[in-house]
This record gives C-alpha cells, sequence and structure tokens, in this order.
C-alpha cells in the first residue's frame, strides 16, 4: 500500500494510465497531480489552473495524459514535460464541456455548449500529426445536455442525456451511442436527476448509474434493473474491475466496497483512514486500485481477487 498526497481538496476523479505505470488525479480547484507507479517521490503538478481540472484522459500509448479546464483540452506529454492546449472548435461560442478516448482505436469522443444553450457531441480521430480530426457531429439539440460519459473499448459508449432548463420537453436518458457514428443505438429512461457519474464494463455490455444508496444497471437489450447493494451511505464513484467480474465503489465514507457483479452482493472492503472518499480506479491489468478522499490524498494498493 502507498499513500499518496496531492493538493487539500476532493479527489474528483483518479485515472491510471493504460501500461499502469502512472496515475493522474483531479483534485476539486486544483491542478491535476501525475504520479510514476510505484513511485515516493512528489507527484508532478501539470500547471495552474484556479478551476481545477476534469475528464481525465490517457492515450492508448500511455505517453499523453490530458483533460478539460475552463473549456480547454490540455494534453501533457510525459516524455518531454511539454504541455499544450488544443484547439478542437472553431466556433468561439462553443465551449468544451467534457472529453473521453472510447472505443477500439481511442477516438476522442467530446460534448460542447453553445452560448444559446445549443449542445452536441462530437467525435475526432488522429490525423497521424499529432493533431485531431473531426469525424462526426450529432446536434445541436436542447435534449443533448450533460456533461457524463462511460467509455469503452467496444464500438459503443455511453452518455447521460436531458433537456436544459429552458426546454425540458424531452426526459432524461440514459443512452448508447455507436463510436463510429453517434448514432444512437438505444435509450432508456430512469426516475433519477442530477446525475454525475458512470461506469461502464470495458466491453460495452454493461453500464452503472449510481444515485444514492442504489445502483442502476443497465445492459442494452434488457430492461433497466435498480439495485440495492446493502450499503446505507451514498455512492460518490465507481469503477469496474477489467474483468467485469467486481464493481468498485467509493461511497461518502472512508471504505471501498468491491461489489460482484453476479450477485450484486458486497464481496470485500478496503477501509482507508483519508476521510470521505470521492474516486475510485483500478489498473487496466486488474492488478492495482486507488482511492481518493476529501483531504487530497490518494491511497494505492495491490489487489488479489
Amino acid at each position: 500500500m502507498q499513500l499518496l498526497t496531492s493538493a487539500n481538496g476532493f479527489i474528483e476523479e483518479l485515472a491510471f494510465a493504460p501500461d499502469g505505470r502512472a496515475l493522474s488525479a483531479a483534485v476539486a480547484y486544483q491542478s491535476p497531480f501525475l504520479w510514476d507507479i510505484p513511485t515516493t517521490a512528489a507527484p508532478k503538478v501539470l500547471a495552474e489552473y484556479a478551476r481545477g481540472a476534469h475528464s481525465l484522459a490517457f492515450s492508448a500509448g500511455s505517453g499523453i495524459v490530458s483533460w478539460i479546464t475552463a473549456q480547454k483540452r490540455i494534453e501533457f506529454e510525459r516524455d518531454t514535460g511539454d504541455e499544450r492546449e488544443v484547439q478542437l472548435l472553431d466556433n468561439p461560442q462553443e465551449r468544451l464541456n467534457s472529453q473521453a478516448l472510447t472505443g477500439p482505436d481511442s477516438w476522442l469522443i467530446v460534448r460542447t455548449v453553445e452560448t444559446s444553450l445549443r449542445f452536441r457531441i462530437r467525435c475526432y480521430i488522429p490525423d497521424g500529426s499529432g493533431a485531431w480530426e473531426e469525424k462526426w457531429i450529432v446536434g445541436p439539440a436542447a435534449n443533448l445536455r450533460g456533461v457524463v460519459m462511460a467509455a469503452t473499448d467496444s464500438t459503443r459508449f455511453f452518455t447521460w442525456e436531458e433537456s436544459s432548463a429552458e426546454n425540458n420537453a424531452e426526459k432524461p436518458q440514459l443512452v448508447t451511442r455507436s463510436c463510429r457514428s453517434g448514432q444512437l443505438l438505444e435509450a432508456v429512461q430512469l426516475p433519477v436527476t442530477n446525475v454525475f457519474k458512470l461506469a461502464a464494463r470495458r466491453d460495452g455490455s454493461e453500464v452503472v448509474l449510481p444515485h444514492n444508496s442504489f445502483l442502476h444497471v443497465w445492459r442494452p437489450g434488457e430492461k433497466p434493473q435498480k439495485i440495492k447493494t446493502g450499503v446505507r451511505t451514498h455512492f460518490r464513484a465507481l469503477a469496474y474491475h477489467p474483468s467485469g467480474h467486481y464493481l468498485f465503489a467509493a461511497n461518502n465514507d472512508n471504505t471501498i466496497r468491491v461489489i460482484e457483479t453476479a450477485s450484486w452482493s458486497v464481496v470485500k472492503q478496503f477501509k482507508w483512514a483519508i476521510g470521505r472518499l470521492s474516486a475510485v480506479a483500478v489498473s487496466p491489468d486488474g492488478t492495482l486500485a486507488a482511492a481518493g478522499g476529501e483531504k487530497g490524498q490518494v491511497v494505492v494498493w495491490d489487489l488479489d481477487l
């Protein structure tokens, strides 16, 4: 077990590099942080961002970590230490809300908003020179509002979509879309609001939406399920083990719970004295887990499942 320290504040996101040799953390109202794994050194502070960073994503080769801050996409190259803003949008009225690298080819999906409250989902693919080329656009549409996405390694990804307050004719939906075209493949309505997290199996077969102390589980082609795991505290973050057989849950206490996805029962617990937990991640090879809490601390530990 290793205890890592970033900056005072809630750890909002954690992301392992695909090779498992780096871990990045997004901290509320702070810069992103980056550690080599394993490490005893202080983290790299990735520039200064008063508004904080979110939507952490590593490139497929692990050499670049990116994030969204103040409606801009930033890339940090680990080998050189170079940092650059990536210009994706031509319209100055349109701003980035979130991003994810998804699909078998790690295409870049972003969600955007215009000042007129029109929303889009856009897809970009590498152009061969280190930049991005636009592949497709969905929208603009009022009911594409939202920032929550869940990436997969399959040809589908998941989003939470709802209308803006000015146009609430469309009911909120949990949606799966094609990575190749953005086409809506299937959608379900759920009786929830204020959705802030999604987690999906890497094969795209299942997605989970946390709401208070319940989990809403959806396998496309089937009806969604509302799962009560026996946990009384509220879920704050979720991460699948790469096998898909386990779901790691960070609750608003000091415990990470491992939920077996066949029975949706808690099979193991890890208690960490770093305050209320707010983020969790599992390494792509399934050998490490990381949890972040309210004081800017991160615990990394070995898994034996």
